[in-house]
């Protein structure tokens, strides 16, 4: 069975058993600080899990993009990779253990005709119910379910996390002795599959508290799962790598003379790290000294180790037309690619795609949200949000699961259509307020505020005590914390795209940004990467606009006044025929509905955290405004003092300390050298 047949088949069992489908997010988390990589296939939905947000269906399914570099020392032996691909089926509040063993059982043997005998379950010695459960529904008894300490699953250091079962698959006796290997010790046993039980959320201050509702978050590996439907050794022998390996090896001149499994480990890491790298940049990482950028460093430097070791004619390019090829596996199928019908329908979604939409991200935008009804009466919110943070109004419609309700109860969630409102819909780069609604008896949380297709205003919300019923009078307070936060990194990001023209040129156009209460994006045209200095010059002047404390003004005008009065505006947007139109003085004008600080003092400070390539032509550069910008300068000078305290010297000191400590061991190095030739 091929890996496209595998997902396939997965997403497909998980779809008819009412599980929506859902595509990958990109690998660069979204306002997530805990990971500087997407590492499972949960990390896009931690916020459904923790209930900030409302997933658009209480059961999902994927096949998500994940990258760990915690095994890179192990990549080369039959099982450990550094990018893979994860399957997995969500529930959030649908259904917990039972229904998730079963599912589990049921497709591997029956769907993908794997031997029961040779599935072996783990569970954490404090979870018996899951030993009975498997027992019940898969007829495994408890004997053959291993307990282990080690059965607790958790994204990062903080977050959704709980107690886990994982599947493991008995690879036979070539791999090892029943004597010396079990589940979860050597390698006959290759865990496939782990199902999640999410029940807890980790605190900053390492509490672990219960989550409003239970859910289930499963992983199982493709690359693990085509090893053993397509009977191979190695993960490196399926269809997923073996391309890529055998082009290494045919461009390798040295591969003759080393021992085979020095050989075949090397061939196993190009493989690994090729794949990976091209999966990170795809995603707009690029090389660099820190963070994901140096994830990616240490993957190529890694892979030119074990390229010049083969001595590898072309080095590493020439893998990435293999890496990627749909054509290969199409011909092996007996089927054809019609290159030039592909080229045309890629070029046509070129064009159709919005630049401002490269953020990759999962918008769950309306789905779910709008009723089915489509004789439902359109609600037209007025919006108060720009000068007040709370108002009083009517419930005009409550939907729950795409249907209209007349009332919602506690622990339920539904959209809230409201006559009139402060909450800001996610919009321009900018995410959805959050808050709280409250009315006589009862309360509720909004976890966030969408727009629907059709233009109505969205107010995601759980129910906390009592019942809330259409017609019912409700105070709406947006959350001001979280509202001021947006605000500050929203307005910085005018003050950036003015910063740019000035230090860059006029040549500079925006083309999206993200706009958070922790962060902020701006992505822009421009031919090269931006200078250190450039960069420099520009975070001083954004600040110096701070300094000023410049008056924001608000006009409403018609769209060729707008243009007139020189405002900056997206290229690509579609506007009406009368704008709103934000300016900090006269340092910044520009078309905008966001939200933003009255002054530009309000703003604090910003840093600028680097920038780099999303795209031929296409830079973004990462800010942090306020108290994120503070936050960051803690973190910072934390790291410092903690480099200096290791080097026993003062703070100014840290730099020349470790200059000299680099040449002291360049000086080493010249002499172990000439010690080794002499």
């Amino acid at each position: 069975m091929l890996s496209q047949e595998i997902r396939a088949q997965f997403l497909n069992y998980f779809e008819q058993r009412g599980h929506l489908r859902v595509p990958s997010a990109p690998l660069i988390p979204r306002d997530d600080p805990s990971l500087l990589l997407v590492s499972a296939g949960m990390v896009p939905f931690k916020p459904y899990f923790l209930g900030q947000r409302v997933p658009p269906r209480d059961r999902l399914t994927s096949c998500q993009k994940a990258f760990r570099a915690t095994d890179i020392d192990e990549v080369g032996d039959l099982s450990h990779d550094t990018f893979f691909e994860m399957l997995g089926n969500f529930s959030f509040g649908a259904y917990f253990k039972e229904e998730a063993i079963a599912y589990a059982f049921d497709l591997l043997t029956k769907g993908f005709g794997m031997d029961p005998d040779r599935l072996y379950p783990s569970v954490h010695p404090s979870d018996e119910t899951s030993v009975k459960l498997w027992e019940k529904v898969a007829g495994i008894p408890s004997q053959r379910v291993a307990r282990l300490e080690e059965n607790f699953w958790q994204a990062g250091p903080t977050g959704p996390c709980g107690v886990d079962s994982e599947i493991y698959y008995d690879l036979g006796e070539s791999f090892g002795t029943l004597v010396d290997e079990s589940p979860g010790h050597g390698e006959r046993f290759l865990e496939i599959w782990n199902l999640v039980f999410m029940d807890s959320e980790r605190l900053e201050d390492g509490r672990t508290v219960p989550l409003p509702h239970p859910g289930v978050d499963t992983g199982m590996g493709l690359e693990r799962t085509a090893m053993v439907l397509q009977g191979v050794g190695s993960i490196f022998d399926t269809d997923l790598f073996a391309p890529i390996a055998e082009d290494f090896a045919s461009r390798a001149r040295n591969l003759a003379d080393l021992p085979r499994a020095q050989s075949d480990r090397h061939l196993r890491r190009l493989a690994d790290h090729a794949r990976g790298a091209c999966m990170l940049i795809a995603d707009g990482v690029m090389p660099s000294n820190e963070g994901r950028g140096y994830v990616l460093r240490r993957l190529l430097r890694r892979a030119l180790v074990s390229s010049m070791t083969l001595e590898v004619e072309g080095g590493l390019g020439p893998c990435v037309p293999v890496g990627v090829s749909t054509e290969d596996l199409a011909s092996a199928r007996g089927a054809a690619v019609d290159r030039a019908a592909f080229d045309l329908l890629l070029e046509q979604q070129r064009e159709m795609s919005r630049p401002a939409e490269r953020q990759m991200q999962f918008n769950i935008g309306a789905q779910g949200g709008a009723s089915d009804d489509p004789d439902a009466t359109r609600v037209p919110t007025e919006f108060v949000g720009y000068d007040i943070l709370e108002g009083e109004t009517p419930v005009a419609r409550l939907i729950r699961e795409g249907q209209a309700v007349e009332q919602v109860g506690s622990g339920e969630q539904a959209d809230v259509l409201l006559q009139r409102s402060p909450f800001y819909a996610e919009g321009g780069g900018q995410v959805g307020d959050r808050g709280r609604l409250t009315w006589q008896g009862g309360e509720a949380s909004v976890l966030d505020t969408q727009m629907s297709k059709s233009g109505e205003r969205l107010h995601r919300s759980r129910v906390i005590r009592g019942e809330l019923r259409v017609g019912d009078e409700i105070l709406a307070s947006v959350d001001p914390d979280q509202r001021g936060r947006c605000a500050a990194h929203h307005s910085a990001t005018h003050l950036l795209n003015a910063a740019l023209h000035a230090i860059l040129g006029e040549g500079v156009v925006q083309r999206g940004s993200l706009v958070t209460a922790e962060r902020a994006t701006f992505d822009f045209g421009w031919p090269r990467p931006v200078s250190p200095e450039e960069l420099l010059q520009v975070e001083r002047l954004v600040n110096s606009a701070i300094r000023d404390d410049l008056e924001r003004r608000v006009e409403l005008l018609s769209l060729d006044e707008a243009r007139r009065s020189g405002a900056l505006a997206l290229p690509e947007e579609t506007y009406g025929d009368q704008v709103r139109v934000v300016s900090f003085g006269d340092f910044s004008r520009e078309l905008c509905g966001g939200t933003h600080v009255g002054r530009s003092g309000r703003i604090g400070a910003v840093v600028l955290k680097g920038e780099h390539s999303v795209g031929s032509g296409l830079r973004r550069i990462e800010m942090v405004a306020g108290a994120a910008a503070e936050t960051w300068w803690e973190e910072e000078r934390d790291q410092i003092a903690g480099i200096a305290a290791q080097l026993r010297a003062p703070l100014g000191e840290v730099s020349s300390r470790v200059q000299s400590l680099q040449q002291r061991q360049r000086d080493l190095e010249k002499e172990l050298k000439q010690a080794r030739e002499g």
